[in-house]
């Protein structure tokens, strides 16, 4: 999905970068794929885009993974896409 292709591409550019700057990160550190899709998609889970994922990580940052894990569930919208797949 859009999310979770916008944080890996995002975890990745971050520990090449640290390892550009001779940084040793201890393992990849993913950033938030439910944090994108509760907070910046439009649609919440109906859909989204990478770009737009791209850009609001880069305006506010995300939470970590281990912070806000993917559950299955929008935050955003009244939406039960995904609702009914998580209760």
């Amino acid at each position: 999905s859009w999310a979770f292709a916008s944080t890996a591409v995002a975890s990745f550019r971050e520990c090449l970068a640290m390892l550009h700057r001779g940084e040793q990160p201890a393992s990849l550190n993913f950033f938030s794929a439910q944090e994108l899709v509760s907070c910046s998609a439009h649609m919440g889970c109906s859909g989204g885009s990478a770009a737009e994922a791209l850009y609001y990580m880069k305006q506010r940052g995300a939470a970590r993974e281990t912070c806000s894990p993917y559950r299955m569930r929008c935050f955003h919208d009244q939406s039960t896409i995904s609702m009914e797949a998580a209760d």
